[in-house]
């Protein structure tokens, strides 16, 4: 997972910045209407940025039509259109690239940070800001006007302790630069990079003028959100070689410095938003009421993950599914070390015949169909379809979703998406919802199972105490070496315990950590555990 933490500010009922932090399963636990919702939408908000540039956004490109934002004005918070929207992501990879040889090292981690603010000017919102950081420094920003023009790399950190130093000529003495800067004396005008006072000569550096760097490097584009970034010409030096090498050591052969600058850019730049735009397109979404399919339900000819919001998406897979996935959705729907719901799914195949077309009047006359081959033929070319049964494994009677407890249609998207999700973010709203506690503490054992063998990360809205017994417990056994044969193992790193809840001050969150014994190291703030002791003792 690369997306490890996720800052909001000044979305719905968040005023002040709230950080959330993820991990493998990752728990929101509050009140009704606390705002955990809220941290899903952020997510499906950014990712509507990212990938259509859509910011006064209603539906979004992952969700059906029960999931709509409302627009900008209703995402504003208390509709305070002067307020800018921050979302502030996290990442960690290792590595994001080895980029060029002004790097002393490679990108394992970095933050990238959004402002959206309503521009009066447009009428619409408007991305006026973006700044990223690298290997925990800040390192650069763009920002632009509320018309969205004159946005310009702002901010440069020059001291970043990942460039490395070089020598430059300039005003008839050697000033120790950095490469990065060096390409930008060479290829940038000096009124876009330099103030006009120039003190005099500093100590630090010998036989040269001390000049306050101010760079104003306007890009090709009409938004502060990096998508490709491009240096303005404007901004060029005339004389700047298209292609003859410029900078010593350059990392690649005939690189001029602007093209040097422009590469640069693009990649902390264009290059972090890439990979977050990237991570959240696997962002999947569960709806806190799953629909049950029809009786003669037809799965979609080609994927649509909006239907992940009803969990309808779950039959799809199902019906599109070899042997194996199968096998293993069974083995957690019926197995009596974990759910053992009483059912198990079954695919039968079949072929629709027509009865008035030839090869029925063939079947049903007494001549043998064997010795119709232009029958068999005709039979074999018929296409082949799918339908999905639940055994009832007390009596063996075959019967539809719609004829058992709703419970089992509302849990089996939940198994279906664990197993078929191999990467990125799954979010899912009261996974506990319609089951009974021996199938929430079960689904504990599935969402460990998974993120140990996939890179996934489950964020998880929900009122489940036994599910987060089971965590718990997982979580104890691992450490004192008595997990049960075939139990998955959990460390404390691998969960995260969020309680959201509603303050005079706005939303807050508070996180609540683990030991390896599995005790809470925090306190509740109020609710869920402490409210369990009072019913019990007092």
């Amino acid at each position: 997972m690369i997306i490890r933490a996720l800052t909001i500010e000044n979305f719905k009922v968040i005023r002040e910045p709230v950080r959330v932090e993820f991990k493998p399963i990752t728990l929101l636990f509050g009140p009704n209407s606390a705002g955990k919702s809220t941290i899903v939408q952020a997510l499906h908000y950014a990712r509507e940025i990212l990938e259509r540039n859509n910011l006064d956004v209603d539906r979004t490109v992952g969700t059906d039509e029960s999931f709509d934002l409302g627009g900008f004005n209703n995402l504003a918070h208390k509709h305070d259109l002067n307020l800018p929207i921050k979302l502030k992501f996290e990442l960690s990879f290792s590595p994001l690239a080895d980029i060029s040889d002004f790097l002393t090292g490679k990108v394992d981690n970095a933050w990238i940070e959004f402002g959206i603010k309503w521009s009066n000017f447009l009428d619409a919102p408007l991305v006026i800001s973006c700044t990223i950081g690298l290997d925990g420094e800040h390192f650069a920003g763009i920002v632009c006007a509320e018309d969205g023009k004159r946005a310009r790399i702002t901010d440069i950190n020059f001291e970043h302790h990942m460039i490395t130093k070089s020598e430059v000529e300039l005003d008839g003495g050697n000033v120790v630069f950095k490469d990065i800067l060096a390409a930008m004396v060479t290829a940038v005008k000096q009124e876009f990079l330099f103030s006009k006072d120039k003190s005099k000569a500093d100590s630090s550096i010998a036989q040269g003028p001390t000049i306050k760097l101010e760079p104003q490097l306007f890009i090709d584009q009409q938004t502060a959100l990096p998508r490709y970034v491009r240096l303005n010409d404007e901004i060029r030096k005339e004389d700047e070689p298209e292609t003859e090498k410029t900078i010593s050591d350059p990392y690649e052969e005939g690189l001029s410095a602007w093209e040097m600058l422009n590469d640069f850019f693009q990649t902390y730049f264009g290059g972090l938003t890439s990979v977050l735009r990237d991570e959240l397109r696997k962002f999947r979404y569960i709806g806190p009421i799953r629909k049950t399919p029809p009786r003669f339900f037809a799965p979609v000819r080609v994927e649509d993950e909006s239907r992940w919001t009803s969990g309808l998406a779950a039959w799809d897979v199902l019906h599109k599914a070899d042997e194996s996935f199968i096998l293993k959705t069974n083995n957690w729907l019926a197995n009596e070390s974990r759910l053992n719901s009483g059912y198990r799914l079954e695919v039968k195949k079949y072929k629709e015949l027509d009865t008035s077309g030839s090869v029925w009047l063939s079947l049903t006359s007494k001549e043998l169909l064997f010795d119709d081959e232009e029958a068999i033929e005709e039979i074999k070319r018929l296409p082949e379809k799918k339908r999905i049964f639940l055994r009832d494994e007390t009596n063996g009677i075959e019967v539809l979703p719609q004829d058992v407890g709703i419970g089992i249609s509302q849990v089996l998207p939940v198994i279906v998406v664990a197993l078929h999700s191999n990467n990125g973010i799954v979010a899912i709203e009261q996974p506990e919802l319609h089951i009974h506690p021996a199938f929430q503490v079960a689904l504990g054992d599935l969402f460990i199972s998974q993120v140990k063998e996939q890179d996934v990360c489950f964020l998880l809205e929900t009122h489940s105490e036994h599910l987060l017994l089971r965590l718990m417990r997982r979580i104890r056994q691992t450490a004192e070496g008595e997990l049960p044969p075939a139990a998955p193992e959990l460390n404390p790193d691998d969960l995260a315990i969020h309680y959201v809840e509603q303050t005079a001050e706005g939303m807050q969150i508070s996180m609540i950590q683990v030991d390896r014994e599995g005790d809470f190291i925090d306190k509740w703030p109020r609710g869920f555990f402490p409210e369990r002791f009072e019913e019990l003792y007092r």
